[in-house]
């Protein structure tokens, strides 16, 4: 908590039941921005995709994808099981954060310092739609 407020993190919130998309969601419309998310930056558990794609997932993990569907703009050569994984009802315990992009890099060493993982998974983009890349 204290890299995010020195860094000055523009928003923050832990990713639970409604799964990153869902939380991500849910921040983009509060502060009236849209965003762009890529599948391969964001970390996954060996096996997650496998079992997506073998149609084991939460009924959780279908209502949210059907809440987000029509806010997303997906890429052609992702496939639902993807964006299961992405709107994965199972979540607990991480932070989506939004930082200046210009201070990206800087947030990432000083979370890293602070023992703390991190990835750069998207961006926020003006609009009021989520784009998913491959």
């Amino acid at each position: 908590g204290a890299v995010l407020v020195k860094r000055g993190a523009h928003a923050c919130t832990d990713v639970t039941g409604f799964g990153l998309l869902g939380h991500l969601w849910e921040m983009c419309r509060a502060s009236r921005v849209g965003a762009e998310v890529s599948w391969a930056a964001v970390p996954t558990f060996e096996g997650v995709l496998e079992l997506a794609l073998a149609d084991e997932v939460p009924g959780g993990s279908e209502r949210n994808l059907d809440y987000l569907f029509p806010h997303l703009d997906v890429a052609p050569e992702l496939e639902r099981a993807q964006l299961l994984v992405l709107a994965d009802a199972q979540t607990s315990g991480g932070l989506l954060m939004a930082v200046a992009a210009d201070d990206a890099e800087g947030v990432h060493r000083a979370l890293r310092a602070a023992g703390v993982s991190a990835w750069e998974i998207g961006r926020l983009v003006a609009g009021e739609r989520i784009r998913v890349t491959a």
